[in-house]
């Protein structure tokens, strides 16, 4: 015992008999939610957690609520799908995870475990807090079906008149953009076809454009003509990056670009500048996770002004539109490995049936595209009002508990403004005492060094402080509600896998996204100290040559 105090056996003694009499009213207890549980619902924990990333909450925010949480998070695969949906990174859902393996008892075995992963999939049910788009009836559909299709996964605005779509994933992380973050690259014919591991992203990647406002982010235009990605392209000294496509772009078969009404030149690059851009090395684009090696926004003019636009990158081949972007060639030399284009083949789904994410095998990509007239009958605020007469509403808790929640939450948030905001300045600090410490340097390679650290520093302020504005744009509501859609009326077949391989996969997911995530932070640091504006040219300096701890005793 600590300090030294041993525990009295006759006190111990009067005390065991009500202590055993509560543990067995417990574990009545136990049993009774056991038996009367329906495994649809996701447990009280996972429910916080996605009620606060459908509010749009910061994703430092939701950690450190895991991280100040006593309740367990039983993430079910459907939570997860959820939550991957809704943006959230898979460090945050991997810590979640772990989380809820720190708070179970030294008792619960590895299968009970594996059922409650596995009861998404016994279940015929739903979840009210998931809501998974479904097949309409064939023919006759319009904008309006983008409209309900959506709605669970984002926000629509009405942004200058016009009806556009934010999603959930860029309130939650300030660096995510399209085309960026979960998904790849493939070669089909149809040109170059980004692949999503959104549930939603049959439709944003390949209708419709996007474009960055100014204090929403991203946002998407619907539009109704179906493509393999709307992108703009640049390539050059080993290096190749895209860009969505504006608004008000049409390609007219047969003719080419159109722009804001008039017909763009074969050189016109959209009115597209260096931050609408996304660069990688040429050799990892068709990397099953491209961002890892995404050029860091410091080093973005140094490989815009090294890349060149790409002419003519669309065309009209076997009646359908051809995105030719960087020449498949030029990946392969690159990547040191074969092209092989595949075949995109429509995936025609029943009335009812879930939409899935495009689904890439070894020759062919399945993926649900229907034909969309531009017609919107109906606006996004009607199919919302619409929608909130089928929705659930889903109290967070009630009396005590749901304020103690609410304010746990609260304070969360305010721990992480304080902590983010500690960050930004320490990293200014830093920034500082480098660029002091190269100053005074007179070795080159030292002095290099120090102003390459100095810009990871920059970068590491800037970061901390897009969490910042982030978190004061967020408010917390009291209650959520969940949007009930309509559901698959297929019969689900029965998963092959054990309770345990469905568990042991899905962890093991979170874990590979997780490690994926980490890898993209140390490459960005690595392109960073690698880049060419970071070396300087050997000059005098201090003839001492004090390195930074040197200089900081000054």
């Amino acid at each position: 015992m600590e300090n030294g105090i041993r525990p009295d056996p006759v006190a111990m003694g009067k005390i065991r008999g009500p202590v055993m009499r509560k543990l067995f009213l417990s574990a009545c207890m136990a049993a009774f939610i056991a038996l009367t549980h329906n495994p649809a619902q996701a447990s009280s924990g996972a429910e916080d957690l996605i009620k606060m990333a459908r509010s749009g909450v910061d994703e430092e925010v939701l950690t450190a609520y895991i991280d100040a949480s006593t309740e367990t998070f039983e993430l079910s695969p459907d939570d997860i799908i959820t939550l991957k949906d809704l943006g959230v990174p898979s460090k945050v859902i991997n810590e979640a995870l772990r989380h809820g393996r720190a708070g179970e008892s030294g008792s619960a075995s590895e299968s009970e475990a594996g059922e409650e992963i596995e009861s998404a999939y016994d279940d015929a049910g739903e979840s009210v807090l998931t809501a998974a788009a479904v097949a309409p009836q064939p023919g006759g559909l319009n904008i309006s079906f983008f409209y309900e299709a959506l709605y669970p996964y984002g926000n629509w605005l009405d942004i200058d008149g016009e009806w556009c779509w934010r999603p959930n994933a860029m309130a939650i992380s300030p660096e995510w953009a399209p085309y960026c973050r979960h998904g790849h690259w493939v070669d089909s014919d149809w040109g170059w076809c980004w692949v999503s591991d959104y549930s939603w992203g049959w439709a944003p990647f390949h209708y419709g454009r996007w474009f960055r406002h100014r204090r929403h982010g991203w946002c998407w235009v619907p539009d109704y003509e179906w493509g393999p990605a709307w992108v703009a392209w640049r390539r050059g000294n080993d290096y190749c990056g895209w860009a969505p496509l504006p608004p008000h772009t049409r390609y007219v078969r047969h003719q080419g670009f159109y722009f804001s009404g008039s017909r763009a030149g074969f050189d016109f690059e959209f009115n597209l500048t260096l931050n609408d851009y996304f660069f990688v090395p040429t050799r990892r684009f068709c990397d099953p996770h491209p961002w890892v090696y995404r050029v860091p926004p410091i080093r973005q003019e140094e490989v815009f002004r090294r890349t060149a636009f790409v002419r003519n990158s669309y065309g009209f081949e076997r009646d359908h539109i051809f995105n030719r972007g960087v020449p498949a060639e030029e990946i392969s030399r690159a990547s040191n490995r074969p092209i092989r284009p595949i075949t995109i083949v429509h995936e025609d789904l029943k009335p009812g049936q879930e939409i899935h994410r495009g689904n890439a095998r070894e020759d062919r990509l399945i993926i649900y595209k229907p034909e969309i007239s531009p017609e919107a009958p109906r606006s996004p605020a009607a199919i919302r009002s619409f929608l909130e007469k089928r929705e659930v509403r889903v109290p967070y808790r009630k009396n005590e508990t749901e304020k103690n929640l609410i304010r746990r939450q609260t304070d969360a948030a305010q721990q992480t403004l304080q902590r983010e905001r500690i960050k930004a300045e320490n990293a200014r600090q830093e920034k500082y005492h480098l660029e002091q410490a190269a100053h005074y340097e007179a070795n080159s390679t030292k002095q290099a060094e120090f102003r390459a650290e100095a810009r990871i520093q920059t970068m590491r302020a800037r970061e901390a402080q897009d969490h910042v504005g982030n978190i004061k744009r967020w408010n917390l509501s009291t209650e959520k509600k969940a949007p009930v859609m309509p559901r698959s009326r297929i019969v689900p077949q029965p998963s092959p896998e054990s309770r345990q391989q469905v568990q042991t996969r899905v962890r093991d997911q979170i874990q590979r996204e997780t490690q994926v995530e980490r890898q993209h932070e140390r490459a960005s640091d690595e392109m960073v100290r690698k880049s060419p504006a970071a070396q300087t040219r050997n000059h005098a300096g201090n003839p001492k040559g004090n390195d930074r701890r040197s200089f900081r005793r000054k």
